[in-house]
């Protein structure tokens, strides 16, 4: 076996020092401060990466998290999911206040306003759930009008005891690519099938019919290297901006999801065409620039190409 695509942790550990904590809070969700009743605080953040799966498992002592709006207009590239391991804590966004008990799950809109308060010690993870999964699953999500509300507590608690059992056997997934690289795609499908939830009853709007359509064409022409919204647009015959809005309700963009459905497709070409160039890869998936592809593919899974491959 290679060695896995790139897995990585961070552990950053502090005992009381209130001021510590803010500034590694603050490193992993910029904009985050965190309030206690004394100086004298124990916590510790531990930071993995499994490919494309991100996720940090913190543990602390009875305090009130918040993080503001961010200050630019935002697309996130991911939404949150909160999974509570240990302890009791208030969850709030978007006027949603919920109250979460061991094995409970709540999905957050990174860079809108939410906080939680800890009544007393806790362990909670964050996973990055990609909004491109989320909108391929279901394209009538829309990420903020879904920040601060509570999931199926069923689904939450076996989603924990396996992020458990990813922290408890990082060494295993460090070592075993194919292993790590099954595992990834499985939590990967099983958060974003918990996170997306059910489509909503109803007729979809007008916005939601576009985004299919949008959808269905990035799906057909992905591999095109003309794709872009312009083309898209001329192709359904509607506005650039109409297929831009129809994104930007779900907190993202056209170009940012052809470039992760692009990634994701790269992944898996990387490890099923082992004797391809990166370039050749870079080319078939619809890339122009081998330079580029290999940038954005680093930045998204951690990883370069060819780390990535195991090469």
């Amino acid at each position: 076996m290679g060695p896995a695509p790139q897995a990585v942790s961070r552990q950053v550990r502090y005992s009381r020092d209130l001021d510590d904590w803010n500034a590694s809070v603050d490193a992993a969700f910029p904009g985050s401060c965190i309030d206690a009743q004394r100086q004298e605080f124990v916590a510790h953040l531990n930071h993995y990466r499994i490919g494309s799966l991100g996720f940090r498992h913190i543990a602390g002592i009875r305090s009130h998290y918040a993080r503001q709006d961010a200050r630019q207009a935002a697309r996130p590239a991911n939404a949150l999911a909160t999974i509570l391991e240990h302890g009791r804590c208030q969850h709030s966004q978007s006027g949603r206040v919920v109250e979460l008990a061991p094995g409970d799950m709540a999905v957050t809109d990174p860079d809108r306003h939410h906080w939680l308060d800890f009544s007393g010690h806790y362990r909670l993870f964050v996973v990055d759930v990609p909004v491109a999964n989320l909108l391929e699953r279901r394209p009538d999500y829309t990420l903020h009008r879904q920040g601060g509300a509570s999931l199926n507590p069923r689904q939450g608690r076996i989603l924990c005891t396996l992020l458990q059992s990813l922290v408890r056997d990082y060494e295993l997934l460090s070592r075993d690519s194919d292993w790590a690289l099954s595992v990834e795609r499985s939590v990967t499908d099983l958060l974003t099938t918990a996170v997306a939830g059910p489509a909503q009853d109803g007729a979809a709007g007008p916005s939601v019919r576009l985004r299919s359509a949008v959808i269905a064409d990035v799906r057909t022409h992905l591999f095109d290297e003309q794709l872009s919204s312009t083309v898209i647009a001329a192709r359904l015959g509607v506005s650039r901006r109409s297929v831009q809005l129809a994104f930007e309700a779900v907190g993202t963009t056209a170009s940012r999801y052809i470039l992760d459905r692009r990634l994701a497709h790269a992944a898996e070409m990387l490890r099923a065409r082992p004797d391809a160039s990166i370039t050749d890869v870079a080319f078939d998936c619809g890339f122009s620039s081998s330079s580029y592809f290999s940038r954005a593919f680093a930045a998204r899974y951690g990883a370069s190409p060819r780390a990535w491959r195991g090469h």
